[in-house]
């Protein structure tokens, strides 16, 4: 008698601490936003109500799941100066030029940190066995397509940014000419 009652504490214990694991372990994202300040400088908050009111039209909203691996933390502010409303002048185009190229380089990591992922995950799928494995990797391969499709927004954007720039320099470069 005594050992059956044991054996169904453990039951009982072994059920409750996966019951503990499955609430605990649901994931958890967050929108937040970034916006340029009148100095220039980007900013990350989650709260709308920290954007000033004449910048909420123009903001970027994201939306980030379990945590940010490959680019900036929402809560660490960059102190990387960039324009709202670029002007032609050439000392502008140089900042927007820096500001490019170090969004180029964080573009450029986050693919190979994408491309690495994806290989292990190719490889970790090799080595499954049970059908709890495989729904275990469907769901980091959904994960992983998500972080894809965000990085290819992101792509996106930045090569509006590029051509907005690319505008700007030849306009800028007409103008030139126009003086001379």
């Amino acid at each position: 008698m005594r050992g059956r009652f044991i054996g169904l504490l453990m039951i009982f214990i072994r059920f409750f601490i996966v019951l503990m694991l499955v609430l605990f372990s649901i994931p958890v994202s967050a929108e937040y936003y970034r916006y340029i300040d009148k100095d220039g400088n980007i900013h990350y908050t989650d709260d709308l109500t920290d954007v000033p009111q004449d910048q909420r039209t123009n903001i970027d909203a994201y939306i980030e799941s379990q945590g940010n691996t490959y680019g900036v933390r929402p809560d660490e502010p960059t102190t990387e100066k960039e324009q709202a409303e670029p002007t032609s002048d050439e000392n502008d185009l140089v900042h927007i030029k820096r500001r490019l190229d170090v969004e180029k380089q964080a573009l450029n990591e986050e693919y190979n940190a994408l491309m690495a992922e994806k290989k292990q995950i190719a490889e970790d799928q090799k080595k499954l066995r049970s059908g709890r494995d495989v729904k275990k990797h469907n769901k980091i391969v959904l994960e992983l397509n998500k972080k894809i499709e965000d990085y290819e927004r992101r792509k996106e954007a930045f090569r509006a940014e590029i051509e907005k720039y690319n505008n700007l320099v030849e306009e800028s470069n007409l103008k030139e000419l126009e003086k001379r």
